[in-house]
């Protein structure tokens, strides 16, 4: 069972949903790295889609760092 997940250079997003999705026990993502100015907008419907959970720990942090 996966608990935490750490990702750098975040480019494949498509990727970084899939894997979220499936790990559903997952307590902790930080992504680190290059983010697009659209992050929150791409993770909000994953929220939405049953991730809510993610969604009370949703802190930006300095140094493109955010931890989910």
């Amino acid at each position: 069972m996966l608990k935490n997940l750490i990702l750098s250079e975040t480019g494949d997003l498509s990727l970084l949903a899939r894997t979220l999705i499936s790990c559903k026990s997952l307590e902790k993502l930080t992504l680190i790295g290059d983010l697009p100015d659209n992050i929150f907008e791409i993770f909000l419907p994953l929220l939405d889609a049953g991730l809510k959970h993610f969604g009370t720990q949703i802190k930006k942090k300095p140094a493109s760092i955010l931890n989910f």
